[in-house]
């Protein structure tokens, strides 16, 4: 299996990612997705948990960007009192987007953990940039045909990361 599908971490939702672990891989840099990963699909804000834990990761010292494939319009409404770098139209799994958060964020991959629920788009896109990457389970099935169509490759590709952890006893 190509290894830029592999996501170097999975959690079930982003409000468990595990700071303390982040910190020990010297990273102060979270970027993250939009759709499926901190709202559903048709979610135009940020939900109050969102907001807090988007804040509480400030707070901690993280500098945190958004990148996402919505539009500039979807992606400013969402992004509009965070008070975040966000670049829209990323082009995931192509690099720029996350490159021009980098350097807007003043940060390098390596020091960087992105955030996804999609492995061909998010998890591809920060491999090939050299950011950790962790993959969350979509928050839900409402999301374009296209991400549909999608899903079931990714669903093959999960099932045998599943295994492989379970046969690893991870």
């Amino acid at each position: 299996m190509n290894k830029n599908l592999i996501p170097d971490h999975m959690i079930p939702s982003f409000d468990r990612l595990d700071l303390e672990d982040l910190r020990q891989r010297n990273i102060d840099t979270i970027l993250l997705d939009i759709d499926n990963t901190l709202v559903g699909y048709k979610c135009i804000e940020p939900t109050p948990m969102v907001e807090e834990w988007i804040a509480s990761l400030r707070n901690e010292g993280f500098k945190v960007g958004i990148v996402s494939n919505a539009t500039r319009k979807r992606t400013e409404i969402f992004c509009k009192n965070l008070g975040v770098v966000y670049i829209h139209r990323a082009a995931k799994p192509l690099r720029f987007g996350i490159r021009k958060a980098l350097i807007q964020l003043d940060s390098r991959p390596e020091h960087t953990a992105f955030l996804g629920d999609q492995i061909f788009t998010d998890m591809v896109c920060a491999n090939k940039t050299g950011c950790y990457s962790i993959l969350v389970k979509q928050i839900s099935k409402d999301e374009s045909l296209y991400c549909k169509f999608k899903r079931i490759f990714e669903q093959k590709i999960r099932k045998k990361m599943e295994e492989k952890s379970a046969s690893e006893g991870v």
